[in-house]
């Protein structure tokens, strides 16, 4: 009611409709319109999303942003609460290039992180076709946060498996978090 007596221009929403309209318009951007534009809820327009969207720059990898914002969600949690599980599931993406016009770079191709990693892939630069997420979810807490991705296309369990030792060294060294479990999905490389 309150959104409805507002000016059109200058309104302030609740961070849970902002998280709302991200999710509904990250799931389907046309639905996303045909409910703003129908008047059936008053949510905010796809620029004002674009910019809670690009609120911080995320790279490929595990990014210090990335790992500040972990610890400040994870500072007040002490004893048992501190056991998490590192989740990592890899996504099938669209290849395409995407030129990052604030770092110069072409976005897109296959990053796993570290050179030798890299290494195995030969010296063409392949364009990435899946996305590998690890995320970070609290056994006993609501702790839940995607630590790092990373560009694959073919990924093998000796590419992967120094990805993986990486992110727990981060949680555990790092951030003192303390990895009990991996879950994944049944593919022959994650077993």
């Amino acid at each position: 009611m309150k959104l409805l007596k507002s000016e059109k221009f200058g309104r302030r929403y609740h961070p849970q409709i902002i998280r709302f309209a991200l999710s509904l318009h990250g799931k389907s951007p046309a639905a996303y319109r045909e409910v703003r534009e129908s008047g059936a809820l008053i949510l905010p327009s796809e620029r004002a999303l674009r910019d809670y969207k690009n609120y911080f720059k995320p790279k490929a990898g595990i990014n210090l942003e990335n790992i500040e914002t972990l610890r400040d969600k994870s500072a007040a949690l002490s004893g048992i609460q501190r056991y998490v599980v590192q989740v990592m599931d890899e996504m099938k993406i669209q290849s395409n290039l995407v030129f990052d016009k604030y770092s110069g770079d072409l976005i897109g191709f296959v990053d796993l992180g570290d050179p030798m990693t890299n290494a195995s892939l030969g010296d063409e630069d392949v364009m990435a076709t899946h996305a590998l997420a690890f995320l970070v979810r609290g056994m006993c807490s609501d702790l839940k946060h995607v630590i790092a991705y990373y560009f694959t296309e073919n990924v093998t369990s000796y590419q992967l498996i120094s990805i993986f030792w990486r992110v727990v060294g981060v949680l555990e060294f790092s951030l003192d978090l303390w990895v009990c479990a991996a879950v994944n999905d049944g593919a022959s490389r994650n077993r």
